[in-house]
């Protein structure tokens, strides 16, 4: 066998590896909603929301693309949540083999969150990613292609995020953390 090099690991992702992205949408905010909501919650003790919670059932195996790369194959997702200020991730079982790199980018491909690889998974198979600024981000999971079906990718919920640590929709509210 030929040794495995880590793909992706040190590449930043090309603007036309964002563009060809597939696309999955979700629901606008309703920021009147969530405002009205809010001004009841943030009344009374207890956690301060940031962002409104989609849960999700999405793997690399059932939405995205594969393509094939000069070092391996390559799986996309691009999320676009509209009129969000910032988004997160929580991955409910993410095992990634040895060598393959996941990086979350932004539409203008400036902010990365990772990449993440082997190394990086918990013993409970999850990752909760921290906020990116945008309301749209690219997955990215670059892999040897002897490792592919080593690959377990399930998203189980996005933050659609419309307020806090900085981030602040017009027409959201925002109090003190």
């Amino acid at each position: 066998r030929a040794p495995v090099d880590i793909v992706g690991a040190s590449e930043s992702v090309a603007p036309d590896v964002i563009a060809r992205a597939p696309v999955m949408k979700l629901d606008a905010l309703d920021l009147a909603k969530l405002a009205a909501e809010d001004a009841m919650a943030d009344a009374k003790p207890g956690p301060y929301r940031i962002a409104r919670a989609v849960v999700v059932d999405w793997s690399a195996d059932g939405v995205g693309s594969w393509t094939a790369t000069p070092r391996g194959q390559r799986w996309t997702l691009a999320i676009d949540a509209a009129n969000a200020v910032h988004l997160n991730f929580g991955f409910t079982r993410l095992g990634l083999p040895l060598h393959a790199q996941l990086r979350i980018v932004s539409a203008d491909g400036k902010l990365q969150l990772g990449p993440y690889g082997h190394a990086d998974l918990l013993p409970h198979g999850q990752l909760w990613t921290p906020l990116m600024a945008g309301a749209r981000a690219i997955l990215v999971l670059d892999v040897p292609i002897q490792e592919r079906d080593q690959v377990r990718l399930e998203l189980r919920h996005v933050g659609q995020g419309y307020r806090g640590f900085g981030f602040n929709n017009a027409q959201a509210k925002s109090g003190s953390c």
